[in-house]
């Protein structure tokens, strides 16, 4: 948790697919002092030593119980890729007293993910490789790989989940965040979000960004935020 001034915007960040909070601490030294942001490890992830766990229900009902606890009526909730499904389920869950900001960055719609978590290890890996989001050192240490794979698996067993579960229209204010150099998940697949989503929705491109740009570009990335942060206290 990084404390903010008072009355600044609240972030609450959810990790991509193998994120953690740490993942954000790039992000969080680029950001305006004036937010009050949070990160969340989710099981089996950074320093949570609870087994990973392999359904989107069960990760949604072990979050709500801690997001529930800090989360403020007009707090901004940001999640790349597979933790943009994880910010949109669980908005579903609250109360009308919680009007939260989404933002939902290199996010594919539940129909649109891919199954992959049976693929053996070297097919999982060379899919996570072509999301460029592997550390260098990783990719080059197979035992230190090895060790992380079950997690890698278990967040794509998660992940695949969601598109089973049910939804309704969500009416919270959206902004749709893609790189434009993103192979993963180009801008067709974030305008299929329009069916997902019944209030106002920005699309905000990043330039020159590909799937990871929340890693590649946190600059860019904590402009977008700042912005939604102003806009979101002028509009409230």
């Amino acid at each position: 948790m990084k404390p903010g001034a008072d009355n600044g915007p609240q972030l609450i960040c959810f990790p991509y697919l193998g994120g953690y909070a740490n993942s954000f601490n790039i992000l969080a030294d680029r950001l305006d002092d004036s937010f009050e942001l949070w990160a969340l490890n989710p099981p089996g992830h950074g320093s949570c030593k609870r087994l990973p766990v392999e359904d989107m229900t069960v990760l949604l009902n072990l979050i709500f119980e801690e997001v529930n606890t800090i989360l403020r009526p007009d707090s901004i909730l940001f999640g790349h890729s597979m933790g943009g499904l994880v910010a949109y389920f669980l908005v579903q869950r609250l109360t009308d007293s919680h009007r939260p900001t989404l933002v939902l960055s290199a996010c594919n719609t539940p129909p649109d993910i891919r199954k992959v978590s049976h693929l053996p290890d070297n097919g999982l890996i060379e899919h996570l490789a072509s999301y460029g989001g592997l550390p260098s050192e990783l990719m080059e240490e197979r035992s230190l790989l090895d060790f992380f794979l079950p997690v890698f698996r278990a967040d794509f067993k998660t992940l695949e989940s969601a598109s089973f579960m049910d939804w309704t229209p969500l009416s919270n204010p959206a902004y749709l965040l893609w790189g434009d150099r993103d192979h993963i998940v180009p801008l067709s697949a974030m305008l299929r979000w329009t069916n997902y989503l019944s209030g106002e929705i920005r699309f905000v491109p990043v330039r020159d960004g590909g799937h990871m740009f929340i890693a590649d570009m946190p600059e860019a990335v904590a402009d977008i935020l700042e912005h939604i942060g102003q806009q979101r206290r002028i509009d409230g």
